[in-house]
């Protein structure tokens, strides 16, 4: 009867264990997307999309953008504005390859867009303090695009962008 109930407490333990697993957002591609409707239009390595559960949102204007997980070590984000409102529901770790981790708290979060002449490249600055410091936590991968285009014009240009997970 005491190992049945050792077990039992055992197993629930586990179980709690992997609730707060769930809360740990792999290393990953993630796209954000408006609408479920768009869930298909992640494709990770396997071709097939990957949600995570529970679901976290990033959220413009009131306007709810899915957090999809492709299996790849990028970040893609869709959207032609130039700012991002990132809200979650739960504290999560974001762990990229070389095991530097950031975690943000479970609370509305400013990511502002930023562009940057000298490389050609879009950023994304966390507007906000995480543990010690400030982080610069996505680099855009899109380069040489049409340098007549404003900078709305160039999100509409360039659907799909491209991010990677940085640290400062």
């Amino acid at each position: 009867m005491v190992r049945i109930a050792i077990f039992s407490s055992l197993a629930v333990a586990l179980m709690s264990a992997q609730v707060v697993f769930a809360e740990v957002v792999p290393t990953g591609t993630y796209r954000i997307v408006k609408g479920a409707q768009h869930v298909s239009d992640v494709r990770g390595r396997s071709g097939q999309p990957v949600a995570l559960t529970p679901p976290y949102t990033a959220i413009r204007d009131a306007q709810k953008w899915d957090i999809i997980n492709s299996n790849n070590d990028t970040v893609i984000i869709q959207n032609k504005k130039s700012k991002l409102y990132l809200s979650v529901s739960e504290p999560f770790d974001i762990s990229r390859a070389g095991g530097n981790t950031i975690k943000v708290e479970s609370q509305p979060h400013n990511w502002n867009l930023e562009y940057s002449a000298n490389q050609d490249a879009y950023f994304i600055q966390y507007a906000g303090v995480v543990g010690n410091g400030r982080f610069v936590v996505y680099e855009s991968e899109v380069k040489a695009l049409p340098a007549q285009l404003s900078l709305q014009e160039r999100f509409a240009y360039e659907d799909t962008q491209v991010w990677k997970l940085h640290r400062v």
